[in-house]
């Protein structure tokens, strides 16, 4: 065995690379009970398993340099992340329980943060992504679009005010949160007495995309058909 805990292996940090493969039922990391990783920059390779917890496995990070390196993880044991943590595999995310060991084994973990959106009842075009790492390229969010409205900015993580277009810089670090913010589009709309007149302030009637409803002198509703309106002799929007 490389290391080797009668009961529990617990690292906190630092660079340890543990080694054995001098017969086949060898270890990088053994524990009779838990293994627990809380940080540092870990190497562990064994001849059956690299890193073996009979009763459990946690992997977790302390300082953004942290690294978990291992081919063949114990399959058998209850393998989680710390939590609130993240960790990326080099394509995903990985976070809770991990049931598939195949996302361990034979890949470099590093710390990984978090993003949540808020599109307030639009939608993208094309997926901004959920995570990101301290190395990850720039990301420049995709605005969304909703019927009936004109984007107004994102506001959230380190935004003092709706923001137009946001980009996560390279070097970024920490869980982000970000919510869309729109207004209504101006609608034109036919008058009693046959004159187009343009509205900006109005309701959209919840649960519909065809239909506005406003009160231009809070005494009268109005309903318009959100797209365009022909009018015709002797009708008119009471």
């Amino acid at each position: 065995w490389g290391i080797r805990g009668g009961s529990d292996v617990t690292i906190n940090g630092g660079s340890v690379s543990a080694s054995s493969t001098y017969w086949v039922f060898c270890y990088g990391i053994y524990a009779d009970g838990n293994v627990t990783i809380n940080g540092g920059i870990v190497s562990a390779t064994g001849n059956e398993y690299d890193i073996y917890g009979r009763n459990g496995i946690t992997l977790g990070w302390t300082n953004l340099t942290d690294r978990i390196t291992a081919s063949i993880y114990y399959h058998r044991a209850t393998i989680t992340i710390k939590d609130g943590q993240t960790l990326w595999n080099g394509s995903e995310a990985l976070s809770g329980t991990i049931s598939d060991t195949d996302k361990l084994n034979g890949k470099t973990l590093e710390p990984c943060f978090s993003i949540t959106y808020d599109l307030a009842g639009g939608s993208v075009a094309t997926a901004n992504p959920t995570t990101y790492t301290v190395g990850s390229s720039d990301i420049t969010l995709n605005n969304p679009t909703r019927a009936g409205y004109t984007f107004a900015g994102w506001t959230g993580t380190d935004l003092d005010e709706p923001t137009m277009t946001v980009t996560i810089v390279q070097g970024s670090t920490g869980d982000r949160s970000y919510t869309a913010t729109s207004s209504l589009l101006p609608v034109t709309y036919i008058d009693a007495d046959g004159v187009a007149q343009t509205l900006y302030d109005y309701t959209l009637l919840e649960g519909s995309d065809e239909f506005i409803t406003y009160g231009v002198d809070n005494t009268k509703a109005w309903y318009v058909v959100a797209h365009d309106v022909t009018y015709n002799d002797g009708f008119a929007f009471f």
